[in-house]
């Protein structure tokens, strides 16, 4: 089930730190209101853009920074998830969403980290 929520808790968007960017930031987290929050990008549609978001303290960042963890795992691990879908119009909808009814195409591939790991095999979304 997904719970409408106002889009304007995270503010206008801004991102602080991208991590990966392709044609517009992928990967970022942005702040509002003494919160931050970690956004990462999800699907595309001819309407809409959609992306998963979900609260981060300074811990969990510096946890995805140092491949504590791996990209999936930390988006799965969000205490409430948000999907966020931008359309053409610059109109934003937010939702709180439960990550089971999704399927793993909708995340990122397990086994990926956000910087790039010492050991083999391991894969990254940011280059060393």
């Amino acid at each position: 089930m997904w719970q409408p929520i106002d889009a304007s808790m995270f503010g206008d968007f801004k991102p602080v730190e991208t991590y990966l960017y392709y044609n517009g930031p992928l990967a970022f987290t942005i702040q509002h209101n003494d919160r931050t929050f970690y956004v990462h990008s999800s699907d595309e549609e001819d309407e809409y853009h959609s992306s998963w978001v979900r609260e981060v303290t300074p811990a969990d960042l510096a946890l995805l920074e140092n491949n504590g963890i791996t990209v999936k795992q930390f988006l799965l691990n969000a205490e409430t998830m948000y999907l966020i879908r931008y359309y053409n119009e610059n109109k934003i909808e937010a939702f709180i969403v439960d990550p089971k009814e999704f399927s793993d195409d909708h995340f990122p591939t397990e086994g990926v980290y956000l910087c790039r790991s010492e050991v083999a095999g391991e894969d990254s979304l940011m280059p060393n």
